[in-house]
This record gives structure tokens, sequence and C-alpha cells, in this order.
């Protein structure tokens, strides 16, 4: 699978290779999701005009699809297939920060709250595929309960 790259700013949605773009109220943030060389992980890297900063989510298989939210307090967070997830903090002025699993207390949790920007299904980012958070049988999430399905969307 190729990287995917996309940059959450104006209300476009396509391929990843021509910039899909979705509103950010925090301004123009970019996002990448790339397989790691073993294959076992994704790296999250979101970046902003200060820097960037990255984390990485188990993947369940090789069919990415990976769910993107915004939160109230400007938190960003993406839920792979599988259940897996990764928490960034947008600050304005600062390079995104990674929130690993041992930082929950700083992590925005009440996902009823959050706002579903669109998915990354393949190598293309859809603003207009409703939400789903595919399982796979072997996952299981704390988060948007009512859009987890089990096996496959």
């Amino acid at each position: 699978m190729a990287a995917c790259r996309f940059a959450l700013a104006g209300l476009a949605a396509g391929s990843c290779s021509g910039g899909p773009m979705v509103s950010l109220a925090d301004g123009q943030i970019t996002v990448s999701l790339n397989p790691s060389l073993s294959g076992n992980d994704l790296l999250v890297t979101v970046r902003n005009e200060h820097g960037s900063s990255s984390g990485k989510i188990l993947l369940i298989n090789d069919h990415i699809r990976s769910n993107i939210y915004q939160t109230p307090n400007n938190q960003l967070v993406v839920i792979e297939q599988g259940g897996g997830d990764a928490f960034f903090v947008l600050p304005k002025n600062e390079k995104p920060r990674y929130l690993p699993e041992k930082e929950t207390a700083e992590r925005e949790t009440d996902s009823d709250r959050w706002q579903y920007l669109g998915v990354v299904k393949g190598d293309v980012f859809h603003t207009d595929i409703p939400e789903c958070i595919a399982l796979l049988g072997e996952g299981s999430s704390p988060y948007r309960r009512q859009y987890q399905k089990r096996d496959f969307c």
C-alpha cells in the first residue's frame, strides 16, 4: 500500500496524491498514514507549520480503513480497523503532540462529542462514506461503540 497523505483544511475529498481535504477549525493539518516495513504497524504522522509528531497503531490486517475525528478540545483521533487508535493534541502555535496510551488522562475520550471528519479507505480519503469501525472479529474499541461492526465495513 502506498503512503496516504492528506490535508485537513478545505472541503474537497479525493485520492491521496491529489491532496484530499476536509475542514478543521485549527487551520491546515497534514496527516500521513504509512505501513511499517514489518507490516505490523501503521505509522500516523500529524504535521502543521510548526512541526510534526508520530504514533503507531497495530495493524490487524493489510486492508487499511482509518476513521479520522476531531474532538471539541482540538485533538485529532485516528481509529484503525481492528479498533487501534492514535490521539494527537493540536495546540496553537506549537507542533502536534502524540498522546500514547500511558497518557490516557490527557486524551479526550468522550467519543460522543467527537466530530467524524471522514475515512481513509485504501489510499483515498472520503468525507462522504458513513462512519463505521470494522473490528474484524479481533479488535475492540471503547470509542464510538454505535459505529462498531464485528467484521468488515
